[in-house]
């Protein structure tokens, strides 16, 4: 379904939301090239009068797959998009989640205080959001962190 959505003359934002909610699956299965090289070419190929909150979700999506295939910069580039795209719109869970995964990027870069930054204010701004899979990985990465750099105490 989403190949022919992908095709020319298809449809863009119906690929863009099939995207994201391919997203989980593509990475708990690990089709990280596949979900990556899908969400690429939506992005690629979508007007530009789509919704704002739309291009923004699969540009997380996106880094988020690039991620998995440990390709650092690159994701680390769509994922500083990702946050360029979100705080326009002063939606906080898009904007936490993209700050947190690109403190999570920034971890595997080694990155740490840029990391715990970006995590520590991910996690300031969508406090009262509901969403447990990214405060997750937003804890996750701060403990990581803590761990790398023998602080302890945190």
């Amino acid at each position: 379904a989403l190949d022919h959505l992908l095709l020319p003359g298809g449809e863009s934002v119906d690929a863009l939301r099939l995207c994201v909610a391919l997203t989980p699956y593509w990475e708990t299965r690990g089709f990280w090239r596949e979900g990556r090289a899908r969400c690429e070419a939506a992005l690629r190929d979508c007007p530009p009068d789509t919704a704002p909150e739309l291009q923004a979700s699969v540009t997380v999506a996106t880094g988020i797959l690039t991620l998995g295939q440990s390709d650092y910069p690159a994701a680390q580039i769509l994922l500083n998009d990702a946050c360029r795209r979100w705080e326009p719109l002063g939606e906080p869970r898009g904007i936490a989640s993209a700050l947190c995964w690109r403190g999570y990027t920034e971890h595997r870069l080694g990155r740490y205080d840029e990391a715990r930054a970006s995590v520590e204010q991910a996690l300031r701004t969508g406090a009262d959001d509901g969403d447990i899979p990214w405060r997750a990985k937003a804890f996750e990465t701060l403990g990581d962190i803590a761990s790398l750099q023998a602080d302890l105490a945190t």
